[in-house]
């Protein structure tokens, strides 16, 4: 009879500890950490579920290397590798790490693409609508046609020569603005960070260009909202992710008024002037680098040409907001990503 009871006790017990420790390991696995930096002038924000004893760490590692990517290709910094690459005289070769030389070359492939609308020698033209300095934004149609002149993806080559990159400008006045894809590339490369230390769950977002994958603390997928671009605390739509990523241009967050008109930061390289008549684009895609860009292509693109942009490109999903006046229509492309 002891003998019986002895048994069952140490039954009893077996069971109450693979249920504490079942417990601590679920729990531990639901646990969230999320942190939020700035760099690149913007936003960052990392969040990784479970790893509770290492995610701060992982986190860290996560921002060190934004921050390096911010020093290689930022214009906003004296030292970086953009930077000099503007500064240069036409026809200097100027050094480069393997990383700008991937971004310039991943920039190049997003231009054949669009067949010239994402352009990342459109700093002269933007700079002269003031969207570097507010003092700028007054200008005439020589100096514009001047500034136009200077943009053209193909006035900057890259070339590699055994373990050294290069880069160069065809024409003095030509610079370069990474901003149209550099966010989502970085986003990936974190991304890449998280799974090389066996992260499943987490969500990436530089500045708006989000990568997640496995999974929140609850559902299937990380929920994230598309915002209305008329209303800044509004939703249009929410967007379920898994191993994908989102990336939104609109002309709400950075634009000028001139003569009492909106202008958002988006200039077609073909006339450049900002588009007028659309709000907002949203894309969804398998990176956050082509997100990043297609979101891009795609405001920029002529309604007939958005199919064969989004095929193209590989998307899985778009959302478009088009406005006339004060009436606004939104259409879709794709299906919507429900995890």
């Amino acid at each position: 009879m002891k003998r019986r009871r002895l048994v069952q006790l140490v039954c009893i017990m077996f069971l109450l500890f693979t249920a504490i420790f079942s417990y601590r390991l679920w729990n531990s696995r639901q646990h969230l950490t999320r942190e939020v930096e700035l760099h690149l002038g913007t936003v960052c924000e990392i969040q990784i579920v479970g790893h509770r004893a290492r995610a701060h760490a992982l986190i860290a590692d996560c921002f060190s290397l934004v921050e390096m990517y911010e020093q290689k290709l930022s214009i906003y910094r004296n030292d970086s590798e953009i930077a000099a690459l503007n500064a240069a005289k036409a026809g200097v070769p100027v050094a480069i790490s393997a990383e700008t030389y991937t971004m310039l070359k991943a920039s190049e492939h997003f231009s054949k693409l669009s067949d010239g609308l994402f352009d990342i020698t459109l700093y002269p033209v933007l700079a002269l609508w003031g969207f570097y300095d507010s003092r700028a934004g007054t200008f005439d149609a020589r100096e514009l046609a001047a500034a136009r002149a200077l943009v053209n993806y193909r006035f900057v080559t890259f070339r590699k020569k055994r373990d050294t990159y290069i880069a160069e400008k065809r024409y003095d006045g030509v610079k370069v603005d990474l901003g149209g894809i550099a966010k989502g590339y970085i986003a990936d490369r974190v991304a890449g960070l998280l799974r090389q230390n066996s992260v499943r769950n987490f969500l990436v977002n530089i500045g708006g260009n989000i990568y997640a994958d496995g999974r929140y603390i609850h559902g299937n997928g990380w929920r994230v909202g598309v915002r209305d671009p008329r209303n800044e605390t509004g939703l249009m739509s929410s967007l379920v992710l898994h191993n994908t990523a989102v990336s939104t241009s609109g002309d709400y967050e950075r634009f000028i008024i001139k003569n009492g008109v909106k202008y958002g930061h988006i200039i077609n390289p073909k006339t450049g002037n900002p588009v007028l008549g659309v709000a907002a684009v949203t894309v969804v895609a398998d990176d956050a680098m082509t997100a990043d860009a297609a979101s891009t292509i795609l405001f920029l693109s002529e309604k007939r040409k958005r199919n064969t942009y989004f095929d193209r490109l590989g998307l899985r999903y778009a959302l478009f907001v088009d406005y006339k006046d004060e009436t606004y229509t939104v259409t879709e492309l794709g299906a919507v990503p429900q995890g």
